[in-house]
């Protein structure tokens, strides 16, 4: 929700990355900006899996504490105010971080303007000394000891870009995305064939179905503003997060309900059901333009703008808890060997 905020500032005039230049080719990547608010901050963000362990909670099947059904309402209240949180901070950043940046280039300019004027009257003491047969004094109080590396100011400032292009193409490269991720999936399964590891294995299948859930997040969200058209209080409603919000608990909770019905045994089961309630359903899920929506539609200049937004949360929060307490109370009691 932070990085999201950062990337959806207030003021327009604010950079869509604001640690970056306003002339940098990225400013304009709208591939880029999708992947980083749709792939990255979206699949960080799971709302499917904050609603199974509030489920989870309230029915206390096979749970430490039992039956928490208060904690678990806490949980819904506290976890969206950290997320608003978190969203408002970033926008707060992504102000800071242009300010910063526009100040900094301001500097540069007054520094470069010095910079020519100080060399200009370096050139005239120059000019003036050689003509009156004295020794030409250095410009630099200090080149009369030893350097190991002997750069002019010119080397070191070609030296420094140089290092700072390097690594903006490593963190900014067009393919940087899928050569990052190729490397983190290629780790993970060296783990699991090379040292046995039942995290990297877990990993390693959760990565495979969590695209799945992404693209089809993404193609969900074209939907948002689009239906309800002739319907005031509807109309704004984003109806493609709240389908894939309600979809994602679904599928949670019930590979949550089998996994509890399974025996330690059954790891093949386990293994994929974890990853279709993380890797799936994780990643369809999304908190992070959950709340998102919710700030945009409180600041929609209308009398009614805070009251609809309130009641997409509410209304979101408990569609997917009554949903998913309808399809995991009887799987979890009647289904596999622990439903005794």
């Amino acid at each position: 929700s932070f990085v999201l905020g950062v990337m959806t500032p207030l003021n327009k005039e604010v950079a869509a990355l604001p640690w970056l230049k306003n002339n940098h080719p990225l400013q304009n990547n709208g591939s880029m900006h999708a992947s980083i608010r749709t792939g990255f901050c979206g699949s960080l963000t799971t709302f499917s899996s904050w609603n199974t362990q509030m489920i989870v909670m309230m029915i206390g099947k096979n749970t430490a504490l039992g039956v928490q059904i208060v904690p678990a309402l806490m949980g819904y209240l506290l976890g969206l105010i950290v997320a608003i949180f978190s969203f408002l901070s970033g926008r707060q950043c992504a102000e800071a971080l242009d300010s910063c940046r526009n100040q900094r280039s301001k500097n540069n300019e007054d520094l470069n303007v010095t910079r020519d004027i100080e060399s200009n009257d370096q050139n005239s003491v120059s000019y003036s000394i050689s003509t009156s047969g004295a020794d030409t004094v250095s410009s630099r109080p200090f080149d009369i000891f030893p350097r190991l590396f002997s750069f002019d100011r010119d080397d070191e400032e070609t030296v420094c870009y140089g290092l700072t292009r390097c690594i903006d193409c490593i963190i900014h490269g067009k393919f940087s995305p899928v050569i990052f991720t190729m490397i983190i999936f290629s780790l993970f399964v060296v783990g699991d064939f090379a040292m046995g590891s039942s995290f990297h294995r877990s990993m390693w299948v959760t990565s495979l179905m969590a695209p799945l859930g992404t693209i089809i997040r993404w193609r969900l969200s074209f939907l948002n503003g689009k239906l309800f058209q002739n319907s005031e209080r509807f109309k704004y409603i984003p109806m493609g997060t709240l389908v894939c919000n309600v979809a994602a608990c679904i599928v949670s909770a019930l590979c949550a309900a089998l996994a509890a019905g399974l025996g330690d045994d059954a790891k093949i089961e386990l293994l994929f059901l974890n990853g279709i309630k993380v890797g799936f359903a994780g990643n369809l899920s999304t908190v992070s333009t959950f709340v998102k929506e919710i700030v945009h539609l409180s600041e929609k200049k209308q009398t009614s703008s805070t009251s609809l937004a309130y009641s997409y949360a509410i209304s979101t929060i408990v569609l997917c808890c009554s949903l998913s307490l309808c399809i995991y109370t009887p799987t979890v009691f009647n289904f596999g060997t622990n439903s005794s």
